[in-house]
């Protein structure tokens, strides 16, 4: 049996990685739009309302672009 270096048994998974920084750029987007709303003077649910539509709108958005890239069509 062939003796493995420790760099072989490493493995980065990139689909994780691509995953995490949507969400991280999701949540900082609509905490973004979170703060411009209230700045506003908008009620809470229609800040609560704002910030999760912009959240799941980006995240969707950055998920179909990353697809779209890496499949190459």
């Amino acid at each position: 049996m062939a003796a493995t270096t420790p760099l072989q048994q490493q493995a980065c998974n990139h689909r994780a990685l691509e995953v995490v920084s949507v969400l991280l750029l999701s949540t900082v987007v609509a905490l973004s739009a979170a703060v411009i709303t209230v700045a506003q003077g908008a009620g809470v649910s229609t800040v609560l309302t704002t910030s999760a539509s912009v959240f799941l709108g980006v995240f969707t958005v950055g998920l179909t672009a990353i697809t779209y890239v890496k499949h190459g069509s």
